[in-house]
């Protein structure tokens, strides 16, 4: 890392060879981009079709009702209603496979599966979004005989979820000043990581918590260098709950830096050390500019941020995520069979402040399990060095604040919608903060700066690799 734990500044009035995110709709950074997601397609292709051929069973954590959600949607039943039963497709996949360790594949129910309805539909809090995307890759890979299984196939579909979160990972790594290099040695390390890449290999909304975390942190971004207008923000707010309810923890961490940008007093300009030598460093033309720096139609110097724009930012983004989040329970609750609560087992009478210590840092470690935890250490300290090597409040400031906050106490805004909404209390999965991935991931690319701390970063990543393939990652939904 570099001096102060920052990446080292641009030279003045260098010009970029990286495509500039204003011209982002022309056809050649769509090729550009285009290419980069076939690259992340073949890079996570090898690994995540052994780990789904070596783990045919369903996961406990959920796959039944997302499986049977999938199985719907392919038949044109595109939303599941509160109370609808698995069907007896799902049922067979259940009875063929298994659910290890807990329930052995079962070969006579794999025949002849019984018809009657059994076990209801968890999953019918969910938008179609990810199913109805889903179904229609498995459906090219059903037609390309890839496979005939509509199960694998939908899990195969991963590897294209995977290259899309990576693609937009190593942008936005671009985005904030990493080199090519960092970039795409961090991108390696998330897909090797087996806390993320378990979600690719399963039928899982999960899977596209990554790209979502992604699309939703590079567009605010982008808005806040005056490359992308205002319509965006709603958009920030709204499509992340779409897709999934607990991809409000990302919309919370957008509304923090936009909130922090309001609020967080003007300080002098950012002190940076001098690039090292290495030839990838910014100093190189095709490195991305310095994220501090102002781009085009942006105000120079080290002045007071526009406190009103960020303020009417941040409600536009509030706004989305409020209709969003509107639209889909209406929809929800017009298609829903019964409005009887299927989880009674965590119903409370009475708020606990201790819940609050439960789930303090929930989100803070998304690599939980073996090397990982190393790379948890790695990329939340590059992110509280952020906070702590300088003043001001500049862009890699306020995110670092955003992602420190959001991933030691987002948490909490689970505890207290499920308490105020449905009287009920349970622990909140790590897996619900699997959005804040690619800007933490995205800050410690940018914090890689010599040669020395990229060496060791890529060398930890090829352990990463190595653990991944060698050791059996146990299904998680």
């Amino acid at each position: 890392m570099t001096e102060g734990g920052v990446a080292p500044e641009p030279a003045a009035g260098r010009v970029s060879r990286w495509p500039r995110w204003a011209r982002a709709v022309s056809l050649g950074v769509a090729g550009r981009v285009a290419g980069l997601f076939v690259v992340m397609c073949a890079i996570s292709a090898p690994l995540l079709a052994y780990q789904i051929h070596r783990n045919p069973g369903v996961s406990p954590i959920d796959e039944p009702s997302y499986l049977d959600y999938v199985q719907k949607v392919h038949r044109g039943h595109f939303i599941v209603g509160n109370g609808e039963p698995l069907d007896a497709a799902t049922r067979r996949e259940i009875a063929c496979r298994g659910i290890p360790p807990v329930v052995p594949p079962d070969p006579v129910a794999c025949r002849n599966p019984p018809t009657t309805p059994a076990g209801r539909n968890s999953a019918d809090i969910d938008p179609p979004t990810y199913y109805v995307l889903t179904d229609v890759g498995a459906r090219v890979l059903l037609g390309l005989r890839v496979t005939r299984n509509l199960t694998t196939a939908a899990r195969l579909v991963g590897i294209a979820w995977a290259g899309a979160a990576l693609t937009v990972l190593y942008l936005l790594a671009g985005l904030l000043g990493a080199s090519r290099l960092s970039a795409g040695i961090v991108s390696v390390a998330v897909l090797a990581t087996g806390g993320v890449h378990t979600f690719w290999t399963h039928v899982t909304p999960h899977a596209a918590d990554l790209l979502v975390g992604g699309l939703a942190v590079t567009a605010v971004l982008l808005w806040d260098r005056r490359r992308l207008g205002g319509w965006v923000l709603p958009l920030c707010g709204a499509l992340p709950v779409l897709v999934k309810a607990s991809n409000a923890t990302v919309v919370a961490a957008v509304l923090l830096f936009l909130l922090a940008g309001a609020l967080w007093p003007a300080g002098r300009p950012v002190a940076r050390a001098a690039p090292d030598p290495d030839p990838d460093q910014p100093g190189d033309p095709d490195q991305p500019g310095d994220p501090d720096q102002p781009g085009p139609g942006e105000p120079a110097g080290g002045g007071s941020p526009d406190r009103r724009r960020y303020a009417v930012g941040a409600s536009l983004v509030f706004a989305g995520l409020l209709a969003g989040s509107v639209l889909w329970l209406v929809v929800r609750r017009h298609y829903a069979l019964t409005t009887s609560n299927e989880f009674p087992r965590f119903n409370v009478t009475s708020f606990q402040w201790h819940w609050l210590g439960d789930e303090l840092g929930a989100f803070a470690q998304p690599y939980r399990a073996g090397a990982g935890i190393l790379l948890t250490l790695w990329l939340n300290g590059t992110v509280i060095r952020y906070l702590t090597a300088s003043t001001g409040g500049g862009a890699l400031q306020r995110l670092s604040l955003a992602a420190l906050v959001t991933s030691v106490l987002g948490a909490w805004l689970y505890v207290f919608s499920n308490y105020l909404l449905i009287h009920q209390h349970t622990r909140i999965p790590g897996r619900y903060g699997l959005t804040l991935v690619p800007l933490v991931a995205a800050l410690g690319a940018a914090n890689l700066g010599p040669r020395t701390a990229r060496t060791v970063a890529a060398l930890y990543t090829g352990v990463l690799v190595v653990v991944a393939v060698r050791a059996g990652m146990p299904p998680q939904g």
